[in-house]
């Protein structure tokens, strides 16, 4: 994107690419009355006669690519006139290189046009965009084809995602009533320090008590004996 950004045409086809997850085909097919710059969310509608799976779609935009195709837009722009210049593939091979991005990697990584795409679902995956939504801007029939097959592991933030977990080290000797009410809790927990996990006394003895009503409410209204995990005997 930096080294294409003084050529705006081609720097808006990347940031389509990237940020609405069209294929090649797909962006070639657009037409500036498929963009909604005037709408409240501003939208491509993409016509079903230009998509893969031939159904209409409406895809939000985000702002970088708002801004990008307001400035691309000619003041007299027919509603006909296509909207961008995808470049060829040698062309697209010529920005790679200028932009030091091997075409094939040592994994066997191929950096085509189509692998935009995946950065698309990549990205939605990083940001933390629900899988099922997710799918519905890709516009895949099966799920996997988006958690999987256009989602890179190695950029998803695994490290981040381990610290984000909470300290399990509470302060239970404080127990405030509702823990009191869950029962005898694991040696381990019973064990620790007062005052060094963040989400406190009072945060544990909410889940004690949210533990302890749905106990009961599996073995006593149903009339049923349903076992269930208590949250306090579950470390």
């Amino acid at each position: 994107l930096e080294t294409v950004k003084k050529n705006p045409a081609r720097h808006t086809v990347y940031l389509a690419a990237i940020y609405t997850g069209l294929r090649r085909a797909e962006l070639e097919a657009l037409e500036w009355g498929d963009v909604m710059l005037g709408a409240v969310s501003p939208y491509l509608a993409v016509r079903a006669s230009t998509t893969k799976n031939g159904k209409d779609s409406d895809i939000p935009l985000h702002p970088i690519l708002i801004e990008a195709l307001r400035k691309l837009k000619p003041a007299k722009a027919k509603p006909i006139d296509r909207v961008l210049e995808v470049p060829s593939i040698e062309e697209y091979r010529e920005d790679l290189q200028q932009a030091e991005i091997v075409y094939l990697d040592e994994r066997g990584n191929k950096a085509d046009f189509h692998a935009l795409r995946k950065t698309y679902g990549t990205l939605m995956q990083i940001a933390g965009v629900n899988p099922r939504t997710a799918q519905e801007l890709m516009r895949h029939s099966d799920i996997k084809l988006t958690t999987q097959i256009y989602t890179d592991a190695n950029l998803l933030p695994k490290v981040a995602a381990i610290h984000s977990l909470p300290d399990i080290n509470f302060a239970l000797h404080t127990a405030t009533p509702n823990m009191a009410k869950c029962g005898n809790l694991s040696p381990a927990l019973s064990q620790t320090q007062e005052g060094t996990n963040p989400l406190s006394t009072n945060g544990m003895g909410v889940l004690g008590a949210m533990s302890l009503e749905m106990s009961q409410g599996e073995n006593g209204a149903g009339g049923g004996t349903r076992t269930h995990t208590d949250f306090s005997a579950g470390f």
